[in-house]
């Protein structure tokens, strides 16, 4: 006698519930956001964004601004060769030179709280312009707006020229350093 056969089942994993495909698809999410967040620094495209910011600043301030190279990494963006031109009427002489700004890089906080921890002004130039009518050429400087606050602020090395419209001396300062901590001034040193 022949004994029917059974129809086979697959025995193999069983069906997941909609809740467990929804977990597993979050948890695959996630990582992907994760993987795409570690490696922020590595595919950011940092040549777009230094073009950007000149363009931004050179159309709120009213003058060219230039940044000569712009670095990011997880220890901070590194912001080299900074110029500020004069207005026109200054002969479009150099107004500020900066070699190297650096700042904390936490995109995070950046977006939410407009916020960094830290940031270096190493090697700044400043050249103030007296015009004979006594005009200053800072008046761009006064046109710089940002809502992003710095928990830390130092300025090392900096120099502030002063020439006057006339022949005259000019006025050098030195700063060799300057902190500030939340908008309180921690030490400033000649």
């Amino acid at each position: 006698m022949v004994t029917p056969r059974r129809k086979q089942t697959c025995t193999g994993r069983p069906k997941r519930r909609w809740w467990q495909r929804l977990i597993r698809a979050l948890t695959l999410v996630s990582l992907c956001i994760a993987g795409l967040y570690v490696t922020l620094p590595y595919w950011l495209p940092v040549d777009t964004m230094r073009r950007r910011l000149e363009d931004d600043l050179t159309r709120q301030m009213g003058v060219k601004v230039a940044i000569g190279s712009m670095s990011v990494n997880w220890s901070g963006v590194e912001i080299r060769d900074v110029t500020i031109e004069s207005p026109e009427a200054f002969s479009g002489r150099g107004l500020v030179h900066v070699e190297r700004i650096s700042t904390s890089f936490e995109p995070v906080r950046f977006v939410i709280q407009k916020r960094l921890r830290w940031m270096e002004i190493d090697r700044a130039a400043v050249m103030v312009f007296v015009s004979e009518e006594g005009e200053l050429n800072v008046g761009p400087l006064k046109r710089m707006e940002s809502n992003i606050r710095t928990g830390r602020l130092r300025i090392s090395n900096c120099q502030i020229t002063i020439e006057p419209g006339k022949e005259s001396d000019s006025l050098v300062l030195h700063l060799r350093d300057a902190q500030v901590l939340e908008g309180r001034v921690l030490s400033v040193g000649r």
